[in-house]
């Protein structure tokens, strides 16, 4: 019994874990991964409150819980990660990553970080889901030559109910963020625009990702290699 205790032990089990996480974010310049380690670390740390032993940097698993979960503590970690990427020159990321980090930044952060972005442009391109829908949908896109008559791929749908669809840009502009109709929380980005080309095995004419590094002919099924 006490050996399977020393082989099975939550606790420090999920330490190193949390520690891992905590000290990724100090370096970090992805926002998906600055804001799902600190949750990680917060959603482990809650499972070892009863340990009272200090586990990283003077605190114990419920003082961090405690502190990661303080509002003034992450308007203070986020404000800290924004002013890291502009000066890494990365402040575009938050932008192209909003649909999956839009619920873990606070309002303050939103706001300081429109702030910060006040009068850079963006590219943005218009779409439809249904060519008798009156309705357009903006995005934005990494792609400064993206362009009316491209074909991409986007994402619709909510978290529970994701869709990837394929759709023809119908418009294309360049404005600040703070100039969009909506707000900032519902910007979604393109995920990748579609090339035509021929296949390499049977000549077929096909339409492939160029953000992939390979492709399959949906015609003979053949994978080839996509070279920029």
């Amino acid at each position: 019994m006490g050996i399977f205790k020393k082989k099975y032990d939550p606790p420090e089990q999920y330490i190193p874990q949390i520690v891992e996480s905590l000290e990724l974010t100090k370096k970090t310049l992805n926002p998906r991964t600055f804001f799902y380690r600190y949750q990680f670390a917060s959603d482990r740390a809650v499972h070892i409150m009863e340990v009272k032993k200090v586990i990283y940097e003077g605190k114990t698993p419920a003082q961090i819980y405690k502190w990661l979960n303080n509002k003034n503590t992450k308007n203070m970690l986020q404000r800290e990660f924004v002013d890291r990427l502009f000066e890494a020159h990365r402040e575009n990321s938050i932008i192209y990553q909003m649909e999956d980090v839009r619920y873990r930044m606070t309002r303050e952060t939103k706001d300081y970080y429109l702030g910060r972005l006040a009068g850079r442009k963006f590219h943005f391109c218009k779409v439809k889901f249904d060519v008798n829908d009156k309705k357009m949908y903006t995005y934005v896109t990494k792609d400064k030559n993206l362009a009316i008559g491209d074909m991409v791929t986007v994402n619709t749908g909510n978290k529970m109910y994701p869709e990837t669809k394929l759709v023809q840009v119908l418009e294309v502009f360049d404005d600040c963020v703070e100039n969009l109709p909506f707000e900032l929380e519902k910007l979604r980005c393109v995920e990748g625009k579609l090339k035509g080309i021929e296949c390499p095995h049977c000549g077929a004419s096909i339409q492939v990702d160029v953000g992939q590094k390979t492709g399959q002919c949906e015609y003979c099924g053949a994978e080839f290699y996509l070279l920029k």
